[in-house]
C-alpha cells in the first residue's frame, strides 16, 4: 500500500496496471488529514504481498495494510 496527501493522479494508476497489479483507493482521515490510500492486492498472506516487491517495482515507500 502507498499513502498519498492528494489524489493519484491517472499516470501513477496506470502505471500500476501496466506492471499487472489490481488496486483500490481508500480515502481516509489521519490526523486530521484526507489521505488516499492506494490498496493493491489483495494477497491471501503477507508473504505473498512481501514477495510480490511492490517497494522495488511501485514506490519504494511502500508498505504492508492489513484490511479487516
Amino acid at each position: 500500500m502507498g499513502a498519498v496527501a492528494t489524489a493519484p493522479d491517472a499516470k501513477q494508476l496506470s502505471d500500476i496496471k501496466a506492471k499487472g497489479f489490481e488496486y483500490k483507493l481508500y480515502t481516509t482521515v489521519v490526523n486530521g488529514n484526507k489521505v488516499t490510500n492506494i490498496l493493491i492486492g489483495p494477497y491471501a498472506k503477507s508473504s505473498d504481498a512481501e514477495s510480490v516487491l511492490i517497494r522495488s517495482s511501485i514506490n519504494k515507500n511502500a508498505f504492508i495494510y492489513r484490511v479487516k
